[in-house]
């Protein structure tokens, strides 16, 4: 699976994901795991860095239809990443 080039994502980590599981595309995910949201590119990406694998891939939709919700905000179920944490791995 290659990752959108022409753009860097938002991404979080997972910290409860019993608040997420009710939704189809949290539903294989854990705490720890990362969602990478690439926006231009219109997909959502969870990513379980433990084991080095994709668990889900589904498309963006943004204004109208189905649509997969952001990553939640730090205070809820996941916590953002700084750029600079980013970087160093």
């Amino acid at each position: 699976f290659l990752l959108p080039e022409d753009e860097r994502p938002t991404v979080a980590t997972i910290s409860d994901i019993e608040r997420l599981r009710e939704q189809p595309f949290f539903a294989r995910g854990k705490n720890g795991d990362r969602v990478l949201i690439y926006t231009s590119a219109r997909k959502a990406i969870l990513y379980d860095p433990v084991a080095n694998k994709i668990v889900e891939v589904a498309p963006l939709t943004i204004g109208t239809g189905e649509e997969i919700p952001p990553p939640p905000e730090p205070e809820s179920d996941a916590e953002p990443e700084a750029e600079s944490a980013e970087e160093e791995q």
